[in-house]
């Protein structure tokens, strides 16, 4: 082969020779910039090695593939996070503007501080659990007490939410719990409660320790009962509109240092408007509440007005003098219903045999059949024939008479529908069913959250 070196010439034309016999170098003249021809010819020397690099075309196709995916990708996070965001001010606005029509502004905390303060939500600074959520106890970095109430998702709403938020804040009496501020994060919605040192009357009266003694006198639990009066009193008369709460039964009586009662958990409170005269209640379709502690025209028809939270307090006050569950299903049959029970003693003259005996040593017991007395005229069946929670404070206060309290035949066979539903496991209903005889269903097991807890339903005459 020939090999013909021009390096360096200035040569900026050239005709390259069709043989394999000769070869060139060309490298440092122009024609190697201005003319296109193989690189081998560019070279200075025949040493020099050219490095030709083939483009792949299947590393192409990978390489474009993963940029659409990425981009793709890209694309479905952004949408994502735009969502979230949205959903995020969404729920801001709507809380903003049920904060602003009610005139409430309750303090917004921050997530992050509500889970230093409870330690992350641990197990061990659970206070209690109820229908709607876990309570936890947090300690603020001033060493602020709160009581945190994390909200269960699939049970409790933004509407019912906003319901407990706008039907407490601003509120202030000395038996309701007071409402300190919320939280929303995404999903994660949390109430902050007031702490209360001593949890609440369900573990006080069944869950302390045998040898606890704080409620075995009959001063502190009729302490207890008076409390609860005045703030249920305080909710139907002295608020505007006034509250029906709706839920009243031991766990959700608070007790502080000092054993006084604070009403708490108004997930399920309405906010009642002013009847008309000719008015006696409102009806609702939405049922909610705790089995055992229902009145019956707001289980059997949705009947709805002040008297089904009277109802549920003389439920209560049975419950605190005789230390006994509404419903037990471990003692005698005769005895499984309190209520049904208490009724039985009183026919017979026997009242005294309902009180506990743990107050056997401080035993007041003309006293004690007097205010079981009052929690049994709470319970008449015909909601007419109950007195109101302010005249029921007078009554406990000994300033107005009790007057003959007689169980009539409704309330004979309202205890007499109970017993069979209770005996009858398959028997349901649904919240729109006018209910008889079945009204009582086993989804009240702990407490049914309505769709709409803030009333919005016809009038009844």
């Amino acid at each position: 082969m020939r090999q013909i070196s021009l390096v360096n010439n200035s040569i900026s034309h050239v005709i390259l020779p069709r043989s394999n016999a000769t070869s060139l170098l060309l490298g440092g003249n122009p024609v190697c910039n201005d003319q296109e021809i193989p690189l081998e010819f560019c070279r200075s020397d025949y040493n020099t090695v050219i490095i030709v690099k083939k483009v792949n075309k299947t590393m192409i196709i990978v390489a474009v593939t993963i940029s659409v995916f990425l981009l793709l990708l890209a694309s479905i996070i952004s949408f994502v996070i735009i969502r979230r965001l949205w959903r995020k001010v969404d729920i801001l606005r709507q809380i903003q503007e049920e904060f602003a029509k009610n005139e409430v502004q309750p303090l917004l905390y921050s997530y992050n501080d509500l889970r230093t303060a409870t330690q992350d939500f641990h197990p061990d600074n659970k206070l209690g659990e109820g229908g709607f959520g876990v309570v936890y106890k947090g300690v603020l970095p001033d060493g602020t007490e709160l009581a945190v109430k994390q909200l269960t998702k699939s049970h409790q709403g933004l509407t019912e939410f906003l319901n407990e938020i706008v039907a407490i804040t601003g509120v202030r009496h000395r038996n309701l719990v007071k409402l300190k501020g919320c939280c929303v994060k995404s999903d994660q919605r949390l109430l902050v409660y007031e702490y209360v040192e001593n949890k609440n009357l369900a573990e006080a009266l069944w869950d302390a320790p045998i040898e606890s003694v704080v409620m075995h006198n009959w001063s502190t639990r009729f302490n207890i009962i008076f409390g609860v009066a005045q703030g249920l009193a305080y909710l139907h008369k002295d608020v505007q509109p006034p509250i029906i709460h709706r839920d009243i039964k031991p766990p959700n009586i608070l007790l502080d240092k000092d054993m006084e009662p604070k009403i708490g958990d108004f997930g399920l409170a309405l906010l009642f408007p002013i009847l008309d005269d000719d008015q006696t209640h409102l009806s609702i379709q939405n049922l909610a509440g705790t089995r055992g502690y229902l009145a019956p025209e707001y289980a059997a028809y949705g009947q709805v007005s002040e008297k089904i939270d009277v109802f549920s307090f003389g439920v209560l006050i049975l419950e605190v003098v005789s230390g006994r569950k509404v419903i037990d299903i471990k003692v005698h049959e005769d005895q499984r219903y309190l209520l049904e029970w208490a009724w039985t003693l009183h026919d017979r003259g026997k009242l005294s045999e309902l009180i506990d005996p743990k107050l056997g040593g401080e035993l007041v017991e003309d006293d004690m059949t007097q205010v079981i007395k009052i929690g049994l005229l709470c319970t008449q069946h015909a909601a007419s024939k109950r007195p109101t929670m302010s005249n029921v404070v007078h009554m406990l206060l000994g300033h107005r008479a009790l007057g003959d309290v007689q169980r009539d035949a409704d309330q004979r066979q309202f205890s007499t529908e109970l017993s069979v539903f209770e005996s009858t496991s398959s028997l349901t209903f649904t919240d729109q069913q006018t209910m008889n005889s079945d009204f009582l269903s086993r989804d009240f097991e702990e407490g049914i959250s309505s769709t709409s807890p803030i009333l919005r339903s016809s009038v009844k005459y």
